[in-house]
Parts: structure tokens; sequence; C-alpha cells
């Protein structure tokens, strides 16, 4: 429910099945309606990480292969982008050693990604050095939006909560389990959105 005169957050098109946001982005696509309040709930949750990042930003952008990551961020990089198209997700200013990386899909399912222990990630590397993710654009299209978390010691209850949640339509536990780690002062965090589509 929105006040008269006042744009909706997210409209569903029950004839497409999309989901867009206010803007016209398209966050998901082909959704079921029984699937529509995990959209709802990560688009609040997505809302309340944003809020953390106005004190305690990282900073986060997306960079073509043209681009330099020392460049200002360019209107094609910040644009909708279609399938088979390569990106470089950059992290820079963290500061502190210890990283975590999560993606909030269109859908509302949480990605946990960085450090994944499979990959025997270590889960500090060097604060000055930027954080770089090559990102190649595919299936399912629509709206991701990344999270990064700096911090300057290991944040274990953080990392077990979304390793628990990985998979799952519950990004509301994430923003939560967030913002208590979030208490500590030695915290940064930062969220990057990333629109696609088919063509």
């Amino acid at each position: 429910m929105v006040d008269l005169g006042q744009p909706a957050e997210l409209t569903w098109d029950a004839s497409t099945r999309e989901v867009f946001d206010k803007f016209g982005n398209t966050q998901v696509s082909r959704l079921a309606a029984e699937d529509l309040q995990a959209v709802v709930d990560s688009a609040r949750a997505i809302e309340s990480i944003r809020q953390m990042t106005l004190t305690s930003g990282l900073d986060m952008r997306l960079v073509l292969p043209e681009e330099s990551i020392f460049s200002s961020p360019s209107v094609a990089s910040d644009s909708t982008h279609v399938r088979g198209t390569h990106l470089m997700l950059v992290a820079t200013g963290r500061r502190y050693p210890y990283l975590i990386l999560f993606n909030i899909t269109g859908d509302g399912t949480l990605q946990f990604l960085y450090p994944l222990p499979e990959r025997k990630d270590s889960p500090a590397i060097d604060p000055e050095a930027p954080y770089k993710l090559p990102l190649d654009v595919s299936a399912p299209f629509g709206a991701d939006h990344l999270v990064a978390v700096a911090s300057a010691q290991e944040q274990s209850d953080l990392l077990a909560t979304l390793r628990k949640l990985d998979g799952s339509k519950e990004a509301s536990m994430a923003a939560q389990a967030l913002k208590r780690s979030a208490s500590n002062s030695q915290i940064k965090c930062g969220i990057q959105g990333l629109f696609t589509r088919e063509r």
C-alpha cells in the first residue's frame, strides 16, 4: 500500500509475471504470485542495508572490461546489462582486512559468495588492495544486490548466519544479522545493484 500520488516501491505485472521497481527496473521475471512476499521482504532488507551504508559505506562499483577501476563510474557500467556482458565488481576503501560478500537476487534468494571454504578463500585480504570479482551476465535476469562487509575482526556469527541462509529466501534475516554486526564501529559495508536482461 502507498499514499495516493506516491509511486509504488514494487509493481507486479500479472500478465508477464514481472516485478518492477519504482524506477522501472525489472527486479525479477516469471515470478509466481505465491513468491511475491519473498520479493517484498528482500526489497525491505536491501533498503535496510542501504541505510547502513550511508554512514559506513564501502566504495563499490561495476567496471566494464575497457574501463579502469580507478575512473569514475560511467553511464555504461551503471546501465542494465545484457546476457554475455563481462563486468568486474570492485570494492575499495575497505580499510579493514576481513571481507564478507553476499548477494540478494531479484526473487529474494540469498547467495553467500565470500569467503567459501571449498575454494579455500582467505577470510582476510590486503585492505589496501581493491577487491575484484569477475561477473558474467547470465540467466536468471533481473536485479541483484551485492553486499560487501569489511571488518577489523572476523565476524564469526555473521558468517555462520549467512552460510546457513545461503540458497534461502530469508534476506531479512541476513539484514538483521548484518545490523547486529554493524553495531561494532570497526565495520564498513557497501551495496551495489546489478540489473540484467536477456537482450
